[in-house]
Order: C-alpha cells, then sequence, then structure tokens
C-alpha cells in the first residue's frame, strides 16, 4: 500500500508553508477589496482568466477550467478529518477562493510551482495589496496530472500540508483548483 502511494506521489508535487505572523513582510490590516471572475462555477467551467482586483492580470497562455466541483468535495473531506478530530469546520471565504484560484491560475500560465511567484512576490503580498484582514495565514500548492479530488490526498499524505489543514487557528479557506497546460494546480489558502 505504500509502494502504491509513493508511486502515486511521482507524479505530484507538493510544496507547504505556515506564516504565524507576517508583521516582518510589512502586512497591514485594510478592509477587503472587491474581486472578480470569469465564471459561475458550477462543477468544471471552462474560463479565459482568473483576474482579482489589485492584482495584475494573468496571461492567458493556457485555456483553463474552474474545477468547482473538486474545490467543494475537498473543503467537505477537509470539514470531516478537522471535525472527526474535535476541530471547527472551515468557510469558505469568497476572497481566500479567488486568491486561490488566480495562485493556480498564475502557476499554470507562468509554468512553475512555488509558494514564490517568478516576481518574488507570494500570496502574503498579494492579500495585503487587496487589503484582507488576517493575524495568521498558510498556502498550501500541489498539483497532479489525473484527479482535482486526489490533491486532498496528497495534501492529507504530507506531515505539513495536513497540520495546515489541521490548524486550529485557521477558520476560513479558499480552494482555488484548476485545470490547465496538462495539469490540476490545487492552491487552499487559510486564515483567520
Amino acid at each position: 500500500m505504500r509502494k502504491n502511494l509513493c508511486k502515486k506521489m511521482v507524479t505530484a508535487v507538493i510544496a507547504a508553508t505556515t506564516m504565524a505572523s507576517f508583521s516582518s513582510l510589512g502586512v497591514s490590516a485594510a478592509t477587503v477589496s472587491p474581486y472578480t471572475t470569469t465564471t459561475t462555477a458550477s462543477t468544471s467551467k471552462a474560463v479565459t482568466t482568473i483576474s482579482v482586483t489589485g492584482l495584475p492580470k494573468l496571461p492567458t497562455k493556457y485555456p483553463i477550467s474552474v474545477q468547482a466541483s473538486a474545490e467543494q468535495k475537498i473543503l467537505e473531506l477537509m470539514n470531516a478529518k478537522r471535525t472527526a478530530a474535535g476541530l471547527k469546520p472551515l468557510t469558505m471565504d469568497n476572497t481566500l477562493l479567488q486568491v486561490a484560484r488566480y495562485k493556480s491560475d498564475d502557476m499554470i500560465q507562468y509554468n512553475f510551482f512555488s509558494h514564490t511567484n517568478p516576481d518574488g512576490t507570494k500570496w502574503v503580498n498579494w492579500l495585503q495589496t487587496i487589503g484582507y484582514k488576517y493575524t495568521s495565514t498558510g498556502e498550501n500548492i500541489a498539483y497532479n496530472t489525473y484527479d482535482a479530488v486526489e490533491l486532498f490526498n496528497q495534501w492529507w499524505n504530507s506531515p505539513g500540508h495536513r497540520a495546515n489543514m489541521m490548524n486550529s487557528s485557521y477558520n476560513k479557506v479558499g480552494i482555488g483548483v484548476i485545470q490547465g497546460n496538462g495539469k490540476i494546480m490545487g492552491t487552499q489558502t487559510f486564515s483567520n
């Protein structure tokens, strides 16, 4: 069983990071600015791009589709684990949802996989730019080429990612699952 799991993980690369305090990065408290997207999110919706007001427009090198049903299923699976452990379930936050989708689309369009974007920014910089208030935040990213919901298992089977999903200080999440350029890219953005 473990050997099969390792084989599956060969095609998946995962990265996680958690930051409890961002005062050293100059994050300020402000009000949430509006966001936009070109999708209405049903189960899987082809879109041109994901856009968030205040963040740079992404290129459209690769056609993408939002995997909204996978986003919802991942939320359900994660909340089942949280409630079984005596934690409160996370709520899907619309701003974090847009930022997570934007991050997934960003990695597809610029063909990279990292918490740090090619221009040197991270999701925390984006949250600051749009004026999102929080005291702690974390990000999980993963991709594979075969199953959007499998992203949950990739995160769950990694101690660092599981720690983010089970962090009791988080009460909100955005889950962005985008398919494009032969990949299924997933981002979880957590906050309180």
